[in-house]
């Protein structure tokens, strides 16, 4: 079998004795939690229990395989009669572990992944400087985006603009010379053709 990765999302889940390609870990996470993500351009071949992945050039790439974290019950309907009213109910606890990693709630301030090259300081100073935010997202994703484009201009008065990622690609948007970007994207899809446009601006700070 031979997939090509270009624009939507597409994985390699590696299991005891079977490979799988699919385009979302709820595919596969029953039956493996070892992935591999493919990045746009990328190809991989798979024959019996052996895979290899090129670029688009044919060279052969060595892919960090990742380890899900989910579990077939959570990529599951848990008894809710559809995905919807199960995320509905699920919402309060989302929200609790997305922000669980990035938020100190005992001295009340934010934490910074050590990959970060800014210290919380310079964080803070280029967020006071913004004179933009950039609101990306799909699907729910946009929709929780325009309720923080709201609570953002009401509470910073910054101007904030909302995007659907799919169709940032065909904009050559004007920015300012200090961005910030907030993209709410799953991490399968987060090689979606407009994430360039991130680094067309290396003053604005990405979230």
């Amino acid at each position: 079998m031979v997939a090509f990765k270009y624009g939507p999302p597409l994985i390699l889940g590696i299991g005891k004795n079977e490979l799988i390609v699919a385009s979302d870990v709820q595919a596969v996470v029953e039956q493996t939690r070892e992935v591999i993500y493919l990045d746009d351009g990328e190809i991989v071949c798979v024959q019996g229990k052996n895979f290899q992945v090129y670029s688009s050039t044919g060279a052969k790439i060595k892919k960090e395989q990742v380890h899900v974290e989910w579990s077939a019950e959570t990529a599951s309907k848990a008894g809710y009669p559809h995905f919807m009213l199960k995320e509905i109910h699920e919402q309060p606890r989302a929200v609790a572990q997305a922000l669980h990693p990035h938020v100190d709630m005992e001295k009340e301030r934010l934490r910074f992944s050590p990959e970060s090259k800014m210290s919380p300081v310079e964080v803070q100073k280029l967020l006071a400087d913004t004179e933009r935010v950039f609101i990306v997202g799909c699907g729910t994703s946009f929709y929780s985006g325009l309720v923080g484009e709201y609570m953002i201009e009401r509470l910073a008065r910054v101007p904030v603009e909302c995007e659907i990622a799919s169709e940032l690609r065909y904009r050559y948007p004007v920015f300012p010379k200090i961005l910030c970007w907030f993209p709410f994207l799953k991490a399968a899809r987060r090689q979606t053709p407009w994430r360039p446009f991130v680094w067309r601006n290396r003053k604005a700070l990405k979230f």
